[in-house]
């Protein structure tokens, strides 16, 4: 049984269908990326996985049950764009921020081993005006994480951050990633970091958004920023290039 499976998976919004007769199917720790254009329904699709929205229509699944199940039981973790930081607390207290709010939940993963994980250690005391914006996303990692989740839905993470910097964070999350394994599902408009990261890269097309392109990255594991220079990794971004046309 897949980890994420969606089956005939339609959203519209009145007369806007955003997603049409979609199929997804993700197995336990893989790392997909979705590609698209602008508007095709990338962020609702992440959205309908993570229960944040009800499909029209369709079924979804995580762990074989509903993502709303999945959802109370702490095993999907977000990261967004905007990492929502709170700024009067500093690095530490925002990432034991969902701990603070679901007393009940089941104990995590301690914020000291967080933080060593995503290399903030020294800054636990710093608010998020002191840190950069990549250290600021690596606060929202560490904060998605603090339930420890079977599953990560990232939403365009680092599509606010200046090049060299974006650049380092996808090396930064594939180190993370190589500790825990997770079952990632990571939007995207970059062709290079779809490639460097994943397992596989998932295709949609325009408006109502489908899925018409499921391409195996078949590159040695782990990745280091070098293989962006190979010759099979320019072959893979010039047939997502094309596909995107």
């Amino acid at each position: 049984m897949p980890h994420i499976s969606a089956t005939d998976l339609t959203k519209s919004f009145g007369t806007l269908q955003a997603i049409s007769n979609l199929h997804l199917s993700i197995e336990e720790g893989e790392f997909v990326s979705i590609i698209g254009p602008s508007g095709c329904g990338k962020s609702t699709l992440l959205r309908i996985l993570g229960g944040m929205l009800v499909p029209s229509s369709g079924s979804v699944a995580i762990g074989g049950g509903s993502p709303q199940a999945a959802q109370s039981r702490k095993q999907i973790g977000f990261v967004f764009q905007d990492p929502a930081l709170l700024p009067w607390r500093n690095v530490t207290s925002n990432i034991n921020l969902p701990m603070e709010i679901n007393r009940g939940a089941p104990s995590g993963v301690g914020v000291s081993e967080l933080l060593d994980m995503v290399g903030l250690k020294e800054f636990e005391s710093f608010h998020p005006y002191q840190l950069s914006g990549g250290m600021q996303q690596r606060v929202a990692l560490a904060r998605a994480l603090v339930f420890d989740p079977s599953v990560l839905l990232m939403d365009e993470p680092f599509g606010a951050l200046d090049e060299i910097t974006r650049g380092e964070m996808r090396y930064e999350l594939l180190r993370i990633w190589e500790q825990r394994r997770k079952t990632v599902l990571f939007v995207t408009h970059s062709i290079a970091e779809a490639i460097a990261l994943s397992d596989r890269v998932l295709v949609m097309s325009r408006q109502p958004g489908q899925i018409k392109a499921d391409i195996a990255i078949n590159l040695p594991r782990p990745r280091m920023e070098d293989i962006e220079l190979t010759d099979k990794f320019r072959a893979y971004a010039k047939d997502l290039k094309d596909l995107l046309k």
